[in-house]
C-alpha cells in the first residue's frame, strides 16, 4: 500500500476530505521525523514503537580489493511490532 492508497483509505473510513487526511499525515511524518532526530522513541500502544539506535563505526574490509577500511558510525532505525500488531499477525 503505498501513501496515496493509505490516504485514499483513511478518508474513505472516516468521511473526511482526502486533502484533509494528507495534511494530518504530513504533519505526522513531520512530528515523526522532529522527534527521531531528538532520540526519542515513537511509541504507539499495540501498534509499534519506532527508536533509533547508534550503529558504533567499525573496520570492514573492501570484498575486491582485500583492502582494509573504516565504516563510518551512523543511525539505525528499528520497528518493533506491538502485542496488538503482533496477535493480528500472528493469530
Amino acid at each position: 500500500m503505498n501513501k496515496t492508497e493509505f490516504e485514499a483509505g483513511i478518508a474513505e473510513r472516516t468521511g473526511h476530505p482526502k486533502a484533509t487526511v494528507s495534511e494530518v499525515l504530513q504533519a505526522f511524518q513531520e512530528l515523526g521525523v522532529e522527534a527521531l532526530l531528538r532520540n526519542d522513541n515513537i511509541r504507539w500502544t499495540g501498534w509499534m514503537t519506532v527508536s533509533v539506535k547508534e550503529r558504533p563505526g567499525r573496520p570492514g574490509k573492501n570484498p575486491k580489493t582485500g583492502e582494509t577500511i573504516d565504516i563510518a558510525a551512523k543511525k539505525k532505525l528499528t520497528v518493533r511490532a506491538g502485542k496488538d500488531l503482533d496477535r493480528a499477525l500472528n493469530g
